[in-house]
């Protein structure tokens, strides 16, 4: 095999890898968003204080109330509200903050970074703060710190020892550093007047109690215990907020980014994993209430409401309005506008990009009419102050406003993935016809096409343009028809094809044959397993072609799949039939 065949080989799979994760786990963020600001100079908070216990299960918190008093105080006292947060897949640290401050599950890209670093910038909680103050770890510190108006103070990585006798020493040094921090803002006046602003963010990451879950297990003395070093850590910073700011403005979240195993590990999506705590209380929080459930995505909309914030551009949180304060049902209304709002502007954003097209359908359930009436209807019950109502309203047709943005989202997606398929099964009929015949494998004018691809390349270079695909997505649209050209230079597939067309013409009984058993079981039968029995016929090679098409298609859809299936469940009929025996 000469090298200007393998090293196109070999780049023909790469493409095929990449098209995978191209095609298929793209990234969920929208860029050019406006952000949708709350039509209010009044907010229930001037600062925020947000407790992330990286690692902590659901599950534990409940039972171990003992573990966290002064958090169940809160509870039991009914001066906040709780309940238990569903996280997602990858349940990883950095995942898990992404959908805490910015709304949105993970850009898959990150994958590549370790789930440390981001490959692409997103809208979140900070961007939109007058200023934000973050302590804790480095891996999630400084995925947060690139921007101006924040500052962060981390430990070392090499204090992170799984193998350590006791990591509540990490969070230990988390609250010795605020402590710190705001002893000095005592004596600093610029520092002092900055965090008075409103719109002030305060993020303690805590590590320890998954440091401690790791090297010792969910179980141990060690995880369970940590679990006191935080509650008594947040009474104390709450006991130094109070008195240096004095004024009842500050809301407070204490939550995890995700649980663990029993055996501790994280990742994966079981409920020990999944389901996190969460208990919120102070300016803007209801009091009391029973348990709430909600996922973790919601808790960046709250966030950012407390404080007055526009909510990150791309969240696809919903704002858990149940959770604050009914005395200001006003307020409550527009947080659930802005929330409409800027969900509508990534559909909007979204199907612009897509309904230039001729063949474009809209979301069916739920599409221009459905959203103009929502957004009138929302502004009538807002000037009839049935507040209420339209906050239940918001509610109901919210997951709906979520699965538009899915759906435009991923509207390519079956356009580009048949692309790869036809890409797949040209390379397939490809590698066949140079099994077959090998002699002319090293002339390179196989690889140069014919004059009679020029159309089919230009209409892919139109079809490429008018639907603004990018040079990737191109690319899939391109590869197949480059692919059968070459497979066209070396087997002539196109004059087989005509001449088997005209024999079968020629023949008095050509419509019973084009329609018999013999023509399709043959080859169905053949692929599945029987051929080894008895070596292709050439006749048959288009028809196996078409089969593994199907095959290769049930990847794509799996609609095609139940069609194999039936094709399967009809097979016992043909047992009696001649072809059975010939194979």
């Amino acid at each position: 095999m000469s090298w200007a065949f393998l090293l196109a080989s070999i780049t023909v799979h790469l493409i095929l890898i990449y098209s995978i994760f191209d095609v298929y786990y793209t990234s969920p963020l929208v860029h050019g968003l406006l952000p949708q600001y709350i039509n209010s100079k009044e907010f229930p908070a001037k600062r925020i204080f947000i407790f992330s216990a990286d690692g902590l299960r659901y599950d534990t918190f409940s039972k171990h109330p003992d573990m966290s008093p002064y958090l169940h105080s809160i509870i039991n006292n009914r001066k906040g509200v709780y309940g238990l947060s569903r996280s997602h897949v990858p349940t990883e640290s950095r995942p898990g903050h992404v959908a805490i401050f910015a709304g949105i599950t993970e850009d898959i890209s990150a994958v590549a970074k370790g789930w440390k670093k981001n490959p692409v910038q997103f809208d979140s909680v900070f961007n939109r703060s007058s200023n934000s103050w973050m302590w804790g770890s480095p891996d999630i510190v400084n995925l947060f710190d690139d921007l101006p108006n924040t500052s962060s103070y981390s430990y070392s990585a090499d204090e992170e020892d799984f193998a350590s006798s006791d990591a509540s020493k990490l969070d230990k040094w988390v609250f010795d550093s605020f402590e710190k921090f705001i002893a000095s803002a005592n004596t600093n006046d610029d520092l002092k007047a900055k965090m008075n602003e409103p719109r002030s963010v305060f993020f303690l990451h805590l590590l320890g109690i998954d440091t401690n879950g790791h090297g010792n297990k969910p179980q141990s003395k060690q995880y369970i215990e940590n679990i006191k070093v935080v509650d008594s850590g947040i009474k104390k910073v709450q006991e130094k907020v109070d008195e240096f700011f004095g004024d009842q403005r500050t809301a407070w979240l204490f939550t995890s980014d995700h649980g663990m195993t029993d055996w501790g590990s994280h990742g994966a999506g079981s409920d020990d994993e999944v389901l996190t705590p969460f208990v919120a209380w102070g300016a803007g929080v209801k009091k009391g209430g029973p348990k709430q459930d909600i996922h973790q995505i919601d808790l960046a909309p709250l966030i950012s409401v407390l404080i007055g914030s526009a909510i990150p551009v791309n969240s696809m949180g919903i704002l858990p309005v149940q959770m604050m304060e009914s005395r200001n049902s006003n307020y409550e209304f527009k947080a659930i506008e802005a929330n409409f709002r800027q969900l509508k502007e990534q559909i909007s954003s979204l199907k612009k990009i897509k309904s230039n097209r001729f063949w474009f359908h809209q979301f069916s359930k739920f599409g221009d009419k459905a959203m103009d009436s929502l957004r009138n209807t929302l502004t009538q019950l807002g000037r009839d102050r049935r507040f209420k109502v339209a906050n239940s309203l918001f509610a109901d047709n919210a997951h709906l406003m979520k699965e538009a943005i899915v759906y435009y989202h991923r509207y390519d997606r079956q356009m580009l993935g048949a692309a790869v398929s036809c890409s797949f099964i040209s390379w397939i009929a490809l590698v066949v016809s140079f099994l077959n015949n090998s002699n002319s494998i090293g002339n390179y004018y196989l690889l140069i096409p014919r004059q009679v691809f020029i159309l089919p390349f230009a209409v892919s270079t139109m079809f490429s343009i008018y639907c603004s695909l990018n040079i990737s997505q191109s690319l899939y649209i391109f590869l197949p028809v480059y692919l059968i050209s070459v497979l066209e230079n070396h087997s002539n597939i196109s004059r087989r094809v005509s001449e088997h067309m005209k024999n079968l013409l020629a023949q008095p009984d050509w419509l019973n044959k084009l329609i018999s058993v013999d023509l399709f079981v043959k080859p169905f039968i053949g692929f599945i397993g029987f051929s080894k029995f008895k070596p292709l016929v050439n006749e048959s090679t288009l028809f196996i072609a078409t089969t593994i098409f199907v095959f290769v298609l049930t990847f794509m859809d799996r609609s095609f799949l139940a069609a194999v299936f039936v094709l399967l469940m009809f097979l016992p009929q043909f047992y009696s039939h001649p072809i059975v025996s010939y194979w």
